[in-house]
């Protein structure tokens, strides 16, 4: 179990990409209701890879040959019993349909399985008395991952954003995957005669890479397509990583990070867009690199991390032009760092630092701005272009003060975003703050109690993350000022320019949480370290609010997988 250890402390993203590719093989829906070979033999081939890696590695890190031994059976012992229940969960979702009573929706026996597995490791954690905060967060993290993939498999292409068709080269995300995967090329015409062609194209190339790697293995196509949502999936895993690593920066160990990862990964919001085909997902992946990046080039000014940094930001810019907005805070940490040298008269090292921004520029510029540039050169689409949404429905006719300044109370009576097309709805969802937190969840049916205390449980949360913002940015020594700065020029960011984007172009699509889902990351880190700065002194008031914020994440969080579950229940 060494291996296994190891890989989780020092190589993260690679733990995480093998546990993906684990369960891509196994529960990905080759067949969508039942499974082949391959899925049974992907487990038993992994499980003997994996009993073979362990040998190979704690002949590397443990000397005693007896304590080896102890290792081998441990971890033979614990692979066999994973991978038998796998292969039985696999065999009943095959060729047991569940009964009439759930209308043979036979995910149920995943989620099931799911469920008895790690209420089964909570127990053996408990009995073993293996408890503590690194194996609680790993745990955390591992059901927050098969919470995310049992939603992808619920949901598949229904819930998505701009999809539009496959196979015909047609409009959306969609028609642009087709089109590179057919013509291995970007599309040669001018973006703006299909809708959504006007991206960068790094996602939509990853996609159709995808696609082509599951059809050169004998899949057909339109399977492939049901299995296209596990790369959002595993870019959704990443940035969770990348915003843990981040606030490790920040946070003591302990019930902080804690906090911190359960609110990131079990927030609607993420699961939703975590699911998304289109790029939202890498191009948030990708900004949260850049930023950490450069966080830790802050405090290791070494050429390697302001490459990453640089690479990360121009990919990004590569993926979706949002990303720009990253630029803020990464821009306030750099200028801090040459001031500090400026202030300290320490030129020698300020041209080192200016060297490596030139370097920065080099790597990110060129990244950011060729798909914009490629496209005015070759077709004069303009710089920044977005296009108008042609749907009448969806136009939004008040004033941009009443968008902004009106909180009635009729608009907090439905809990999804309204919508004159929808059955029952009045009025085009308006004020871009209410439409933000009302998108930030899947609503299950209006007359559900559970989707109401779903609905105020989001606002209390927003609530809580922005008086926590507040908070730790009025108090002294909670973080170093250059990242007071950069967060809070970050937050500042993005809200304006939500909503100037929803002012600009005033349908309701704009209004989507998706626009802005950075900061659902940056306030679950700042909810975490008032609860750090709680722990400081232990008075009663304290003691009483550190209680709370963490009772709250927890029904907040428990709430969410139970939505899940009636989801999966509801879906037609």
């Amino acid at each position: 179990m060494e291996l296994l250890k190891y890989g989780i402390k020092k190589h993260p993203y690679w733990s995480c990409f093998f546990v993906w590719l684990y369960t891509f093989c196994t529960l990905g829906r080759f067949y969508i209701d039942k499974v082949t070979l391959f899925n049974y033999t992907s487990v038993v081939i992994t499980g003997v890879l994996f009993i073979f890696a362990e040998n190979i590695f704690s002949k590397k890190i443990i000397s005693d040959e007896e304590e080896r031994k102890k290792d081998f059976i441990r971890t033979s012992v614990c692979t066999a019993i994973v991978s038998l229940y796998v292969l039985a969960t696999l065999f009943v979702f095959s060729h047991i349909p569940l009964s009439a009573v759930l209308r043979g929706r036979n995910y149920f026996v995943i989620m099931i399985s799911v469920g008895v597995f790690f209420i089964a490791g909570a127990i053996a954690l408990t009995i073993m008395k293996k408890w503590n905060y690194s194996s609680a967060a790993v745990f955390i993290f591992a059901l927050g991952f098969f919470v995310h993939v049992i939603y992808i498999i619920i949901t598949g292409l229904i819930y998505q954003m701009d999809l539009g068709s496959f196979f015909s080269e047609g409009n959306g995300h969609m028609g642009y995957i087709e089109y590179i995967y057919n013509n291995f090329s970007l599309p040669q015409f001018d973006p703006r005669e299909k809708w959504q062609y006007y991206h960068p194209p790094l996602n939509h190339i990853a996609a159709a890479l995808f696609l082509r790697i599951q059809t050169l293995f004998g899949l057909n196509i339109r399977i492939a397509l049901y299995n296209i949502t596990y790369l959002p999936l595993i870019y959704c895993m990443f940035t969770i990583i990348t915003f843990y690593l981040l606030g490790k920066e920040f946070l003591p160990s302990g019930t902080p990070r804690i906090v911190y990862l359960a609110n990131m990964i079990f927030f609607p919001a993420i699961i939703i867009v975590g699911g998304y085909v289109n790029n939202d997902m890498p191009s948030i992946m990708l900004g949260s690199m850049a930023l950490y990046f450069s966080i830790k080039w802050y405090k290791n000014r070494s050429a390697r991390n302001i490459i990453y940094t640089a690479l990360c930001f121009g990919l990004g810019m590569f993926t979706k032009m949002s990303v720009w907005m990253m630029a803020l805070p990464i821009a306030v940490i750099f200028i801090s760092a040459l001031a500090g040298n400026l202030k300290t008269k320490n030129y020698k090292e300020f041209k080192r630092l200016t060297g490596q921004m030139i370097a920065f520029l080099a790597v990110a510029v060129p990244l950011s701005f060729y798909w914009s540039l490629r496209n005015y050169i070759r077709f004069g689409v303009p710089i920044g272009y977005i296009p108008l949404n042609n749907d009448d429905t969806q136009i939004i006719t008040v004033s941009p003060v009443q968008r902004i300044f009106d909180f009635r109370l009729f608009q907090w009576e439905t809990n999804h975003v309204s919508w004159i097309d929808n059955a029952g709805d009045t009025y085009n969802e308006y004020n871009p703050l209410i439409a933000m937190i009302k998108s930030a969840s899947v609503g299950i049916g209006e007359t559900l109690v559970s989707d109401r205390i779903m609905f105020f449980l989001k606002i209390i949360w927003f609530a809580l993350a922005f008086v926590c913002i507040i908070y730790i940015m009025i108090k002294k020594d909670s973080m170093p000022l250059v990242f007071k700065a950069a967060f809070s020029g970050m937050f500042v960011l993005f809200m304006f320019s939500y909503y100037l984007f929803c002012i600009k172009y005033p349908h309701i699509c704009t209004e989507d949480i998706r626009y802005v889902l950075p900061l659902i990351f940056t306030g679950s880190l700042f909810i975490a370290m008032t609860v750090g700065q709680l722990s400081k002194k232990r008075t009663i008031p304290r003691r009483i609010l550190k209680t709370g914020i963490i009772a709250f994440t927890v029904l907040f969080c428990t709430f969410t997988v139970y939505q899940l579950v009636l989801l999966g229940y509801f879906m037609k």
